[in-house]
């Protein structure tokens, strides 16, 4: 295995490896504290950074972030990148408790110098977490931002147990747990095992947030009566339908897909048939962790 000389790393300077020389791409200063991204390299490889935004292609797709260890001017070369860094001295009262994480605002910083941060949830389906509170005070409030600890979104699943039909099943139900300050992104369900209805009548399923209320998914037809579907089978709002009954499962537009909290709540997975359904199914959702109402968004505001 070939090694790497300390004198062949031009970019780090020798006693200070874990910063990384950078030249400001972009028409205005990047502050101290504020996000930048991997935009390229320079030809004569220095690695060309601008600030990084949730909603821009490098806020979004890109997983080399560094934090600005100090104010750096457009055009400047400097070893401001930093993959981590300790800010203190503000006002991080709005967040909910200590350890709750931060993410990227949607927008960039004003030529000003300001940059913000958002609590809990950046407004969009996509979020890149980039940190956590430290300490939860108006004035004295500190954060660790540390990007390239995080994945690049902050999307969690949850699948159920599977459920096994031996033969005589008609039904099933599946309550899963929607935790509070989340938004719903995803509900499927898919086939561990093959699966078969051997007499007449339709196997659908249904997702709602109480017995009966059928608002989260309307019935989606899974496999027709009499007919099988193999195994690794999956049908979701995002992923569409391979079942044999080719139905899409879709949000009903009524139904809000943010959990404001502060309690959990219920995704019910409702499957109705008529008899004899053989196999085994599990059922899954996928949500990004929120805070608020998307125009009452907490963040953490910082200056040059």
């Amino acid at each position: 295995m070939s090694k790497v000389k300390n004198s062949q790393v031009k970019n780090f300077p020798l006693g200070s490896n874990d910063r990384v020389k950078v030249q400001n791409v972009t028409s205005f200063a990047i502050p101290a504290g504020a996000i930048m991204a991997v935009q390229g390299l320079s030809p004569t490889g220095v690695l060309k950074v601008g600030s990084a935004a949730s909603q821009s292609p490098t806020g979004l797709t890109s997983r080399e972030l560094f934090v600005c260890d100090y104010d750096l001017p457009s055009g400047r070369i400097s070893d401001a990148a930093v993959p981590w860094k300790v800010i203190t001295g503000l006002d991080t009262s709005e967040a909910r408790v200590v350890g709750v994480p931060i993410y990227l605002n949607e927008s960039l910083p004003l030529g000003d110098g300001t940059f913000s941060y958002l609590f809990e949830g950046c407004g969009k389906g996509q979020a890149r977490k980039i940190g956590i509170v430290l300490e939860k005070d108006a004035t004295d409030g500190s954060i660790l931002l540390a990007p390239q600890m995080f994945g690049t979104f902050d999307e969690r699943y949850e699948r159920s147990q599977s459920v096994v039909f031996p033969g005589d099943s008609t039904a099933f139900s599946i309550t899963m747990k929607q935790p509070p300050h989340t938004m719903l992104l995803d509900v499927g369900i898919c086939q561990s095992g093959n699966l078969s209805i051997s007499s007449s009548g339709n196997l659908t399923l249904i997702v709602e947030s109480s017995a009966g209320a059928a608002d989260i998914c309307a019935s989606t037809n899974l496999i027709s009566s009499a007919t099988s579907s193999p195994a690794g089978s999956v049908s979701s709002v995002l992923g569409g339908s391979c079942f044999e009954g080719a139905a899409n499962m879709s949000f009903l537009s009524s139904f809000p897909r943010m959990n404001v909290g502060p309690d959990t709540r219920d995704v019910i997975f409702r499957a109705n048939g008529t008899s004899n359904i053989t196999g085994e199914l599990q059922c899954f959702m996928k949500y990004v962790p929120m805070e608020g109402s998307v125009s009452t968004q907490r963040k953490i505001t910082i200056s040059a």
